[in-house]
């Protein structure tokens, strides 16, 4: 697993996700913490980057490239 921050302190806008526990709504804005690139092994063989986000709202979901969609500002 490697940790990307060169996203840190960006924006970003919350547009929607696959989580249904989640109580983000379309429009939702937080800031980047760090995107977080996991590697493809023989249990899990797809890639997958993770951004972690604080959200304004309090909520602690982080988003997951090719599930959840987001842009970032």
């Amino acid at each position: 697993m490697a940790i990307d921050r060169s996203l840190q302190g960006r924006r970003v806008r919350f547009d929607s996700t696959s989580d249904p526990l989640t109580d983000l709504k379309r429009g939702d804005e937080g800031t980047v913490r760090h995107y977080r690139w996991s590697h493809a092994w023989d249990d899990h063989p797809v890639a997958q980057g993770t951004l972690t986000v604080d959200w304004d709202s309090g909520s602690t979901l982080s988003l997951i490239d090719g599930v959840d969609a987001w842009m970032l500002l």
